[in-house]
């Protein structure tokens, strides 16, 4: 009877073992998915209202908006059907504490004046 309930306990704990490791990298991996969408959603709305105060203001200067985490080129040629976000990840090191940050970046050519712009947004 003692062998018995060594071979169960043995077969519990690590059914246990494994399931504890697989639900707890499922939850980080679906965690950090959301999180990323919430980002996602947060940089496109941050490109529409740019979008809409460049529309609102005819006289503003693109490049006020430059700054770290913002960046507003010129492209030649126009393409305005080339006006699709693109986002994805990078990584960076920050030069203070040495540590590798994960950076969502969106990429999209917005429409102003007859002239095409290429805005990243980092976040």
């Amino acid at each position: 009877p003692m062998k018995l309930i060594k071979k169960i306990a043995l077969i519990y704990g690590i059914s246990t073992f494994i399931i504890v490791i697989l639900s707890g990298t499922a939850s980080y991996y679906l965690l950090e998915t959301k999180i990323e969408k919430r980002i996602d959603s947060r940089l496109k709305l941050e490109k529409d209202a740019i979008q809409k105060n460049i529309n609102r203001n005819p006289s503003i200067i693109l490049t006020a908006y430059n700054s770290e985490r913002i960046r507003i080129d010129t492209l030649t040629p126009v393409k305005p059907e080339n006006n699709s976000d693109s986002i994805y990840s990078l990584y960076s090191q920050d030069e203070l504490d040495k540590k590798v940050y994960k950076v969502r970046v969106l990429r999209s050519t917005i429409i102003f004046s007859e002239r095409s712009f290429l805005i990243t947004i980092k976040s």
